[in-house]
């Protein structure tokens, strides 16, 4: 035992917050001493170097033994799992060494090392536990769903409970939905049913009592009430529409991944530096924006909103491997990883293709496909960026068409006929027959109608065909 006053000393020590720490876990007022402590403390912030703020997260770790903690942790860098994922989920650390090891050992082998990288937190559980899950036979499809519900503190029996009631109400089981009990999962279920709510994972994020308060919350600002909204407290999101009210922001669904002070942060660093402010900014905290601002004007790009899709370190990437290619920084570039924009830049180089911006709106695979299929039934003229990005399945249909008619040749050099559907060529290409008017003009351009917008072509029908036949 270990009296507040001695603990908040000690903790400030190692600058950790006590508040903080108490906030999240006041047992270690009964369970902790003063001297064992010290020494993990000492072991995880001076020799393993964890940060203050994942200790924080994880106040139990403190005055669990720290012989144990040593051998779990002298054990797990020896082995495949992320070291990183760890240190994010300490509590795993304060596992009995000889059950960490078996828990280990059987999910890497029944799972793989992907789902123990992904649920790290199993490592708690002990091994008997997992197994009397899995003989509940959850989801045959989802294996991933006996770990979760491994993790959740509710019995066996809860489970067995739960999962009767989301089967009775053709709920999805997912993870969350260990977060409650089945008679809170029937109240859910209730209030989602009376206010004609899809019932969604992220719905169990939250009691029947907070779903109630936040759909009074939307209702009242308007708010489209989605998935998106359970992810935060009633409490919160109160504050998030102050926030986004006050600074002319619209409400949509990611802006509730952030809490009212981290949007105020962007929005000071969207201030400071002029920039509008976009929904695609709310995917990353300031810190990171920050950075990503940075990078941008160092560089001479455009920020816009397609950057926010990466971090400021694959920012980086991508500029390096444009200039070494000597592409044009685009926006459509940032919707690939560095590694995908080298995969496209030598598919394109092999087969000498003018590497546009277009290009970067499919994968390399995605165009690797296309290629292959111009190449081996129509020829390397018809490498043009507007048509090896097209899906393959697509250029399967329309090509042969085009052949057909014998206007196949005209794609090469007007190629924006193949933005329509083979349904709606076929339509475009019929008006024109009706006026005995040819696909192709005198300039060797397809016909002007087929680069109309819907919008525009709708109304030229109703000109040629007249009203009541257009309404038929």
């Amino acid at each position: 035992m270990i009296g507040e006053y001695l603990l908040t000393e000690l903790l400030e020590k190692y600058n950790i917050d006590a508040s903080k720490v108490l906030r999240k876990n006041s047992n270690i007022l009964e369970y902790g001493e003063y001297i064992e402590i010290d020494k993990t403390l000492n072991y995880l912030i001076n020799e393993l170097k964890i940060s203050l703020a994942n200790i924080e997260k994880c106040p139990s770790i403190m005055y669990f033994n720290v012989e144990s903690i040593k051998e779990n942790v002298s054990f797990l860098q020896y082995q495949k799992i992320k070291f990183s994922n760890i240190e994010t989920c300490l509590h795993v650390l304060s596992t009995d060494p000889y059950n960490l090891k078996e828990t280990y050992e059987y999910v890497i082998k029944n799972y793989g090392l992907e789902a123990l990288n992904k649920i790290t937190s199993i490592l708690k559980v002990p091994k008997s536990r997992i197994i009397e899950i899995e003989a509940l036979n959850i989801d045959s499809t989802n294996k991933m769903i006996n770990l979760s519900a491994a993790i959740s503190i509710i019995s066996i029996e809860e489970i067995e409970k739960i999962i009767e009631v989301c089967q009775k109400n053709n709920i999805e089981i997912t993870g969350s939905v260990f977060k409650r009990t089945s008679e809170e999962i029937k109240k859910i279920i209730e209030v989602c049913q009376r206010n004609n709510i899809e019932i969604t994972g992220s719905i169990f994020l939250r009691t029947s009592e907070e779903i109630e308060k936040i759909i009074e919350i939307c209702k009242r600002n308007n708010i489209e009430i989605t998935g998106s909204v359970f992810l935060k407290p009633p409490e919160e999101i109160e504050k998030i529409v102050e926030v986004c009210k006050k600074n002319n922001i619209e409400i949509i669904g990611n802006i509730f991944t952030k809490t009212a002070e981290e949007i105020e942060k962007i929005v000071e660093v969207y201030k400071r530096n002029n920039i509008e402010i976009t929904g695609s900014i709310f995917l990353k905290k300031a810190d990171e924006i920050e950075k990503i601002i940075e990078v941008c004007q160092r560089n001479n790009i455009e920020i816009t909103g397609s950057v926010f899709l990466k971090t400021a370190d694959e920012i980086q990437k991508i500029i390096e491997v444009c200039q070494r290619n000597n592409i044009e920084i685009t926006g459509s570039i940032f919707k690939r990883t560095s590694e995908e924009i080298e995969k496209i830049v030598e598919v394109c180089q092999e087969n000498n293709v003018e590497i546009t911006g277009s290009i970067f709106l499919k994968t390399a695979k995605d165009l690797s496909d296309s290629i292959e299929y111009i190449k081996n039934n129509y020829g390397e003229s018809f490498l043009k960026p507007l048509i090896i990005t097209k899906n393959v399945k697509y250029l399967m249909k329309v090509l042969p068409y085009l052949e057909k008619l014998h206007v196949l040749d005209t794609v090469i050099g007007s190629a924006s006929i193949l933005t329509l559907k083979l349904e709606e060529i076929e339509e475009r290409k019929a008006i024109l027959d009706m006026q005995g008017i040819e696909m192709v003009n005198e300039k060797g351009k397809f016909n002007s109608i087929f680069g109309l917008s819907r919008k525009k072509y709708n109304e030229l029908k109703r000109k040629i065909i007249g009203e009541k036949a257009f309404n038929k």
